[in-house]
Parts: structure tokens; C-alpha cells; sequence
């Protein structure tokens, strides 16, 4: 658990709690919080602060727990970690990795197409006079270009979109631009 706070702590900018930390970074602890149901806890600086492990976050079996509450009331630190705990097989039995797994591994098992995002969105192709808009919370956002005929006229080609300016594929020529929303 020590360990997992550590790395938590690097994650989100550095060892000292008072460091700031990116965007990105508290970006990634809300929707971890957001995806995991924890409504109290979507700031993220109860991580800072070593309550809660990062293997609470990335498990989605709280999304039972939270979502039984009412929307107003928030899951304590105590209650989450609580939910999170492995759960032993009973005496002269063998366990599963149901049962055994947490963090990571226990939400791939219990929902087996967590991290499959990979539909093509197709939109116009983008030009100088109507680029592409991509819509984000943030201040950046990171695209994957496939081209004009999608996904088939070139090899993916990621790019970074800021607020502000646009940004061109090398490959294809097709402009993109960040809509804030």
C-alpha cells in the first residue's frame, strides 16, 4: 500500500504534497474517480494526503457500493478501502482470482471492456478555414489522425491540440482546433 501511495504521489507531482500538480494529471484522478463512482472524492487531494490507495481508484467494484447511496451523500475514505479489500476463500478451498484480485486486475475481470475505446469518429476533413473541432475540459488534448478515409489512408499519427492554435497532420495535411467546452 506504501509503495502504490508512493507512486501515486510521483503521478501527481512529486513526493512533497505541496507540489503542484498538471492538468493532466488531476484530469486522470477525476475521471478515476468519476469512472469508480466516488463523489466526494474527485479532487484528488485525499490521495496526496495518503487516505485512500491507488488501488481503490482504478477498482470499479465501488460503482456497486456508491451507486446504492443517494446522490447528495459521499463514501468516506474508510468505506471505500473497505470495499476494495480482497476477499479470501474460505478454509481447505482453493481461490479464484475473483476473489483474490484487486485494483487493476479486479476491474478488468469485472468489466472486461474497460480500456476498449478504439471506434474511428469520423468528422469533415479539416482545412485552415474549417479546421476540425475537438472538444475538451481541458487546455490540450491529444488526437489520433487516420486521414481522409478513415482508418485507411495512413498509419495513426497522434497530435497534440492546444487552446489557441491549431495543429496540422504532417501525414495528411487535415487541421485540427480545440473547442473548450
Amino acid at each position: 500500500k506504501i509503495g502504490e501511495q508512493k507512486k501515486l504521489r510521483r503521478i501527481l507531482g512529486g513526493e512533497d504534497s505541496s507540489a503542484p500538480r498538471s492538468r493532466v494529471s488531476r484530469g486522470i484522478v477525476r475521471m478515476m474517480c468519476t469512472r469508480a463512482g466516488l463523489r466526494g472524492l474527485r479532487d484528488g487531494s485525499h490521495l496526496l494526503r495518503g487516505t485512500l490507495s491507488l488501488s481503490a481508484l482504478k477498482t470499479p467494484s465501488s460503482i456497486r457500493t456508491t451507486q446504492a447511496r443517494s446522490a447528495a451523500s459521499t463514501a468516506s475514505s474508510a468505506e471505500v478501502e473497505e470495499a476494495f479489500k480482497p476477499h479470501p476463500a474460505p478454509p481447505g478451498s482453493t481461490p479464484d482470482s475473483f476473489g483474490q484480485s484487486t485494483g487493476l486486475e479486479r476491474a478488468e475481470i469485472e468489466i472486461p471492456d474497460i480500456f476498449q475505446h478504439n471506434e474511428v469518429l469520423k468528422a469533415p476533413f479539416g482545412t485552415e478555414a474549417e479546421p476540425c473541432l475537438v472538444e475538451s475540459a481541458f487546455d490540450s488534448r491529444i488526437v489520433g489522425c487516420t486521414g481522409d478515409a478513415a482508418p485507411h489512408d495512413h498509419d495513426l499519427y497522434w497530435l497534440e491540440v492546444k487552446s489557441g492554435e491549431s495543429s496540422t497532420c504532417p501525414l495528411c495535411e487535415q487541421v485540427f482546433a480545440l473547442k473548450q467546452i
